[in-house]
This record gives structure tokens, sequence and C-alpha cells, in this order.
């Protein structure tokens, strides 16, 4: 999987709210005349800065459908991304579990001997000679997985014609994705962009707004309840992103938020985070992680990446 976007430039970090906000003004785009770009450092920056939404629009309307994913208002989904989103969670493990069978056939795995105290198999002749190191251990051989960090990013956008169901199934796939990898004892970076142009989608006439949050780094324990809420539930679109959108100084955001939000486009920041899996938006049509089954997916996703 190749990386695609161009490379921003960083300005200093500015304080928003208590939120520790980065906003490059008027940086390079690949689709558009300008781009302006709004950084949180984790999901928890992000969930604070939108609940501190002093004017909400759409983002707080009380519906409670599917279209949000059931929550009532802002603040409920707030609560519900900071307390992490298990509900699916069975749907991860079921797909897991799928996978793993996989993975043991496609994992070779060599492994060098040595001698130790305790051991699968005794050496009878060290065992003879009285030697306490008399027992053969089987280790395995460092692979090339160990020590690398996979970086992905998730194209957040989509639109207002594609229903809940369909954000929460292509979530569940990602996380399964993560989670695999994990297991495999590499390091993950996880980051969720909402790219949206004011004209067209990938209009070059129109100005870009994206938001970019880094959901997981590789020094942190992975929490994929957390994981769950920003990548498949529809309130981190409809709500939070909403509310984001809601509070920038970006030029168009007060016309724009005033009806639709925007609409949505290809992803501006996978080179800047340095991407090894790119997941593009979900489009009113057919999506790459329908054209398969989700276990193809994820293992032909790990076959690119030459892990399997």
């Amino acid at each position: 999987m190749n990386a695609v976007g161009q490379s921003c430039p960083t300005v200093p970090t500015l304080n928003t709210g208590g939120v520790d906000m980065q906003v490059t003004k008027d940086a390079k785009s690949t689709y558009a005349k300008s781009l302006w770009l709004e950084e949180f450092s984790s999901l928890a920056e992000a969930l604070e800065y939108a609940g501190a939404n002093k004017n909400p629009r759409s983002s707080d309307k009380e519906r409670g459908d599917e279209w949000v994913g059931n929550t009532a208002n802002l603040l409920a989904a707030v609560k519900l991304g900071h307390e992490g989103y298990d509900e699916i969670r069975p749907q991860v493990e079921r797909m897991f579990s799928e996978l793993e069978s996989q993975l043991a056939e496609r994992l070779e795995i060599a492994f060098q001997t040595r001698f130790d105290y305790t051991g699968g198999v005794v050496d009878v002749g060290r065992f003879l000679t009285g030697e306490p190191e008399c027992m053969i251990d089987f280790v395995p051989e460092p692979s090339a997985r160990m020590g690398r960090v996979v970086r992905i990013i998730i194209n957040g956008s989509c639109s207002a014609y594609v229903d809940g169901e369909r954000i929460i199934k292509r979530g569940v796939v990602v996380c399964a994705l993560v989670d695999a990898i994990h297991k495999l004892g590499m390091g993950i970076e996880v980051y969720v962009e909402f790219p949206i142009n004011d004209t067209h989608i990938n209009s070059p006439k129109g100005a870009m707004h994206s938001s970019l949050v880094k959901l997981h780094s590789s020094e942190q324990l992975l929490d994929i309840n957390n994981l769950m809420f920003a990548l498949c539930h529809p309130s981190m679109l409809r709500r939070i992103q909403f509310s984001i959108m809601e509070q920038s100084k970006w030029g168009s955001a007060p016309r724009i938020t005033k009806s639709g939000y925007g609409y949505p486009s290809a992803l501006e920041c996978a080179e800047r985070v340095g991407a090894d899996v790119v997941c593009e938006m979900l489009q009113s049509g057919r999506d790459e992680y329908e054209g398969k089954s989700p276990v193809d997916w994820v293992m032909s996703t790990l076959s690119g990446l030459g892990v399997v």
C-alpha cells in the first residue's frame, strides 16, 4: 500500500480552549488551491475540544438514530468516546479468530537451539557428564517484523448518503487489521483524517479543510475500545468532527456548517504521517472493503506489507 498525499508545513501549536491544537494555515494541498489543517495529538484532545463547543449546530442535534450511531447528542458522543465503544468488540474478535488460522498457516517461524537448565529435549551426553545446562531449548529467531512500526491512516469523511452501518462495518475491518498487526509483534500508529472541500469533491477550484487526529502511538498500550469509537462509530464524524468544524476559524467554515459540512475528499496527509496503509473514504457505491471478504482484505493488506 503506497501512501498518497502531500507533506504539509508545520506551525507552532496554538492553545484553543485548553486544548493544544496545531493549526496550519494555507498549507499546500494535493487536490485544491489551499489546505487548512487542524491537528490533535490524541483522541482525548479531539473529544475535549469538540465537547467545549459553545454554539453547536448539527453536531448536537437531538436525533439518536443509526445515522449518528444512536447517540442522543454531542455530549453523549463525547462521553462514549472517552469511555470506549465496546459494543462491537465481539465482531472484531470473531474476525480475528478467522484470521488466526490463516496467519498460523502463512507464518513460518524459524527456531535456533540453545543449551539451558530447562528445555523441551534432553542432551543425553551432556546429562551423563553432569553438565547443568543439559536441556535443549528452541528459541524463535528474530524476524523482519520485530521492531517494525506500521502506520495506518483512515479517511473518516464520507457522504451523508453513507449509512451508519457501513461506517461500522468498515471500522470493524480496520480494527481487525490493527489487532492482527499488534498481535504479530509490531508497533503501530493509527491516524484518522477528515478532509473536506468547500466546492466539490477534490475540486481544484475549492479550498480544503482537514482535521487530523493521532489515535494511537507505538509507545502506548493498544486500547482497542478507544480505537473502535474513532474508527467505527458514526458519531466520530457526525458529532465530533462536525463540532470541530463548527468551531474552526477556517474562512469557509461559517458557510458550510450551515448546510452539508462540505464535500468529502481524498486524504491530504498520508505522506505527512508516513503511512504504510491508506484507507480511503467510503463512497456512495461499493468500496474495496466490500469487494472481498473482510478476512481476505486484511490478509491481502498484511501480504502487501510483507509481514505474511
